[in-house]
């Protein structure tokens, strides 16, 4: 398995850095039914840190929300399929 260090979301918590985050929780998950887009909007709008990561995968995708500096854990978005 390879990382790609420049916009993988979770290479600062699984190498080399666990000193910093320990074992904490990366990120928590929502799903925002019907309004995916809304809801990446209102929260780039108070700063949060909105282009980092898109995944997709058959049948899924999310959007992880950069809040870790604030809210002490990142999000992941994703839209009701």
């Amino acid at each position: 398995m390879t990382f790609d260090t420049e916009w993988n979301t979770w290479f600062p918590h699984i190498l080399p850095d666990r000193n910093k985050h320990g074992n904490g929780v990366h990120h928590i998950g929502f799903e925002a039914e019907n309004n995916h887009g809304a809801v990446i909007r209102s929260l780039g709008e108070p700063g949060f840190d909105t282009n980092r990561t898109p995944g997709i995968c058959p049948g899924s995708s999310w959007t992880i929300v950069g809040s870790k500096d604030v809210l002490g854990v990142n999000l992941n978005i994703k839209p009701v399929r």
